[in-house]
């Protein structure tokens, strides 16, 4: 527990600027729809429709072009285009490198790794630095899917705490899937830079997979957005099941390094 809490407030700046700039962020998308809609253009949405094939498995893009002023005038559209299906996303990608990259890293390259592993088992110092981390990550999800349910009563939107849950579901398994690569970085290179460049690779490459293959159920960034619970308003529990599945294989691969690294 003392290296869980010690982890926590190694970790304590960038999860607060991190968190407070979430709410902030939501806040402001949220609470100004119509001032938002007024700088919309609608041709470059239309154009972003037409490239995310899976929409297509799911929807009659036909009639959803003919109708799209009247969908982007639906506040709840809003919400899920620009807060789960844009800014909030976009935010825990950038906490899960920010917060994960220099759990082991830094260690590494700081030479501490010597103090830990005197006082401490190699399991115990990679149990709670996992945990510390992927806390940190959570709270910011939990803020994040949250924020649409408090605001609702005060901006016209319809957003429940089962809508949250379902969000904050999703983008919890994604994000553990993501989080799980960039602590598989931090542990495999000796510096606090090369974990972040490989992260942001991986991160972009696994976008382009299912866009270029054609295979939209590999676009992890699908689930992470919610595009299904908008959508079809239902979770997609096996491929939960499976990014977990793989997220844990990550990192059981990232221990079997850390066990037998030498420090």
């Amino acid at each position: 527990m003392k290296l869980f809490v010690k982890e926590l407030w190694d970790l304590r700046w960038r999860g607060i600027v991190l968190f407070v700039f979430t709410l902030l962020t939501g806040y402001f998308v949220l609470a100004n729809h119509e001032w938002f809609m007024s700088m919309v253009d609608i041709s470059q949405i239309e154009q972003g429709l037409k490239q995310a094939p899976f929409l297509n498995k799911i929807l009659d893009m036909e009639t959803l072009n003919r109708q799209l002023l009247e969908i982007l005038n639906n506040i709840d559209f809003y919400v899920w285009s620009q807060w789960f299906g844009k800014n909030l996303y976009q935010l825990i990608l950038l906490a899960i490198i920010i917060l994960a990259f220099p759990l082991f890293a830094r260690e590494t390259e700081q030479k501490t790794h010597y103090f830990l592993l005197s006082h401490r088992t190699r399991k115990n110092i990679f149990l709670n630095k996992i945990m510390a981390g992927f806390f940190s990550i959570f709270l910011i999800i939990a803020a994040g899917s949250i924020l649409p349910a408090m605001l609702a009563p005060f901006h016209g939107f319809d957003f429940g705490l089962l809508k949250a849950f379902m969000y904050a579901l999703h983008l919890t398994i994604s994000s553990l899937l993501l989080f799980s690569v960039v602590v598989f970085f931090s542990i495999t290179f000796d510096d606090v830079i090369k974990p972040v460049i490989a992260s942001v690779i991986v991160f972009i490459t696994l976008g382009l997979a299912g866009n270029m293959f054609g295979m939209y159920y590999l676009d992890i960034y699908r689930y992470m957005t919610g595009v299904d619970i908008f959508f079809t308003d239902s979770i997609q529990a096996i491929a939960l099941l499976l990014i977990l599945l793989i997220a844990l294989l990550v990192l059981f691969g990232s221990w079997h390094i850390f066990k037998n690294k030498d420090f």
